[in-house]
C-alpha cells in the first residue's frame, strides 16, 4: 500500500508540476506578445510622424540652399524627425 500511494503522491505531484510550468509559460508568451504589439504599435506611430514631418519639411523648403531663416528652427525639428527610426522601439 505506501507503494502504491508514493506512486500515487510522485504522480499527483509531477501533474501539478507540469501544470503550473504550462500557466508560467502562459503568462510568459502573453507578455511577450503583448510587449511585441505595443512596440508595433509605437513604430507605426513613428512612421506616421516621420512621414508628417518629411511633408512639413518639403512644403516648406527646407533643404538647404532653399531654406529661409525664419523657419530654420522648424527646419531643424523636422529634420531630426525625419531621422527618427521606427524600428528602434525602447532602446
Amino acid at each position: 500500500p505506501f507503494l502504491i500511494t508514493g506512486y500515487i503522491q510522485v504522480t499527483f505531484t509531477l501533474f501539478v508540476v507540469g501544470i503550473v510550468t504550462y500557466l508560467v509559460i502562459q503568462f510568459m508568451a502573453s507578455v511577450q506578445h503583448d510587449l511585441q504589439l505595443k512596440a508595433e504599435e509605437y513604430s507605426i506611430e513613428i512612421t506616421h510622424q516621420v512621414a508628417e514631418c518629411t511633408k512639413a519639411y518639403y512644403t516648406n523648403r527646407c533643404m538647404p540652399g532653399e531654406r529661409v531663416p525664419a523657419v530654420e528652427a522648424f527646419c531643424k525639428e523636422w529634420e531630426i524627425c525625419m531621422g527618427r527610426d521606427p524600428k528602434e522601439v525602447g532602446r
